[in-house]
């Protein structure tokens, strides 16, 4: 079952851990978006915030001047990518909290204790 963490405020019930952790309650958020073409319904393809300028730039047919870090999801949000658009994706690196975190398809490696830390 899902964390929850009343000293933290939250309740995520179906993913485990919470804010401050680096399993999937803590790294995991909704979002939607909305505009026309864009396919109506839930994704589970990893969409990382980096993702989020390279995706924009693509729709607004606009050529960034400089290399970007994210990946271009547009296909992802209009539905035509057949395969994930983004496969891995590291979730952290912490060297004060000696722990790391990092996806791979369907694994998730995790470095270190996973335990939240929100006020050490």
């Amino acid at each position: 079952g899902g964390g929850t963490w009343p000293w933290i405020g939250v309740n995520n019930s179906r993913y485990r851990g919470s804010k401050w952790t680096i399993w999937e309650g803590g790294v995991k958020v909704p979002a939607f978006v909305w505009g026309a073409g864009i396919v109506q319904g839930v994704s589970n393809q990893l969409f990382h915030i980096t993702d989020w300028l390279p995706t924009l730039a693509k729709i607004a047919r606009v050529k960034p001047k400089l290399e970007l870090d994210g990946v271009n999801q547009m296909d992802v949000l209009y539905g035509y990518a057949e395969e994930p658009t983004r496969t891995d994706l590291i979730l952290e690196l912490d060297p004060c909290y000696k722990q790391a975190a990092y996806i791979t398809n369907d694994y998730k490696l995790i470095v270190g204790d996973p335990s939240p830390r929100p006020y050490d």
